[in-house]
């Protein structure tokens, strides 16, 4: 299903205004159902929910992962990448998240070398946002190590490396503020220690960096024996999702397909160096990947995310309980005495109108449930099961407006 969020008659921007303020009067600091699209969700690494897709596509294998709009590829890259960060060790697989920069190039057939430099810089960004947050893992190492890592940053960082370093800081706004220049989703979700981050700051910026090869595939081969060998990660995860957020292949699945012919083409060889696809892909794209390169993909594992009631009901009251910090993680606690299992009534009625379980469908109903409450409730603010009513009835005119449009 597409997005059906506040079309029609709706004006977005005044619903949620609406639904803003009586969420804020029920203690929330922001409003965490209001991103139908993952990946413009500041607050998505806050309350990602476990599933069996994890344990399918987790290993050195690759993994192929087609789901449909609002199916959760992007909540479940978010997940993979927090994973790789359980614990303080260097055990586990080092993530590399990866949107291929389609506009800088101008188009969706980038030259090998383009590729491989854009996952560079985007490799760069998650290790000095790792040793950041695990500031050990660069401490320990020793200085020609150090400098080597040092001058790898400085040559493939999006910015020159004392810009950033100037925003690692001990005050939690600065390594806010960091994380934003750097546009990367938190994979860890400790703060690093004090001590570590200012030793981790005087440490890179006393030391003077070295030159480093110009040559894109030697620099990536270098950045392979430095995960590996050096660091010793387990192996390299390069998480590919949001392929089908661009203009350039949205509406195109075989020039989504077409625009990583280098990595499908690479996957053979990738595996036996330890480097391992999770590319997270639209439902529509199956075919024209499978037509193209059946004998690369082969040997991939293909995931499907699998979401059931229970899941999809842990998604909403995970959001709540991040939204209220801990103040409550059910609308149980905001409703009326009469609305007994408010989550799992929002689940099942986006199921039954919707056709399909995906938090997609959940959180948009839920938007117009809000605002149902917002517009009918005084103070205090409570749900009421009129307004699970409301809420289902205009989502059920919306949803049949949009498929009216579609049909003409």
């Amino acid at each position: 299903m597409d997005n059906f969020h506040h079309t029609g008659s709706f004006s977005y921007s005044r619903d949620n205004e609406e639904i803003n303020r009586w969420l804020k009067v029920n203690g929330f600091l922001y409003d965490p159902f209001a991103e139908l699209d993952a990946s413009t969700d500041p607050y998505l690494h806050q309350y990602i929910v476990q599933h069996t897709a994890m344990d399918a596509l987790w290993g050195q294998n690759h993994a192929l992962i087609f789901e449909p709009k609002g199916g959760g590829k992007t909540a479940l890259s978010v997940r993979t990448a927090q994973n790789c960060y359980v614990g303080q060790q260097r055990n586990r697989p080092f993530p590399i998240s990866y949107l291929p920069p389609f506009l800088n190039w101008g188009g969706a057939t980038p030259l090998p070398e383009e590729h491989l430099q854009a996952i560079l810089t985007s490799a760069m960004k998650q290790l000095l946002i790792s040793i950041v947050y695990r500031p050990h893992w660069f401490l320990e190492l020793n200085s020609n190590d150090q400098q080597l890592i040092r001058s790898f940053l400085e040559r493939d960082l999006a910015g020159p490396l004392e810009g950033f370093l100037a925003l690692v800081d001990v005050d939690p706004k600065q390594l806010s503020i960091f994380r934003k220049r750097l546009n990367i989703s938190l994979p860890i979700r400790s703060t690093p220690a004090v001590s570590q981050v200012l030793t981790l700051r005087k440490q890179l910026a006393s030391i003077a960096p070295q030159t480093i090869a110009e040559d894109t595939v030697a620099r990536w081969h270098l950045l392979r024996q430095i995960l590996l060998s050096l660091f010793r990660f387990d192996s390299i995860y390069l998480l590919i999702d949001g392929l089908d957020a661009g203009p350039e292949t949205a509406s195109d699945s075989q020039a989504l397909i077409r625009s990583c012919d280098f990595i499908w083409r690479s996957l053979p060889n990738w595996e036996a160096e330890g480097i391992f696809v999770k590319a997270f892909l639209p439902a529509e794209s199956t075919d024209a990947l499978q037509a193209d390169y059946a004998a690369e993909c082969g040997r991939a594992k293909y995931v499907h995310i699998e979401w059931t009631e229970d899941l999809l009901v842990e998604m909403l009251m995970r959001r709540i309980d991040a939204a209220t910090q801990g103040q409550y993680s059910s609308f149980a606690a905001i409703a009326t005495p009469d609305l007994m299992d408010v989550e799992q009534q929002i689940v099942k009625a986006a199921g039954k109108v919707s056709g399909s379980n995906l938090p997609r469908e959940v959180l948009s109903l839920l938007s117009h449930i809000l605002l149902a409450a917002a517009r009918r409730s005084v103070e205090p603010a409570r749900l009421h099961y009129e307004d699970i009513e409301t809420g289902i009835r205009t989502y059920k005119i919306e949803m049949s407006a949009h498929q009216s449009n579609q049909q003409e």
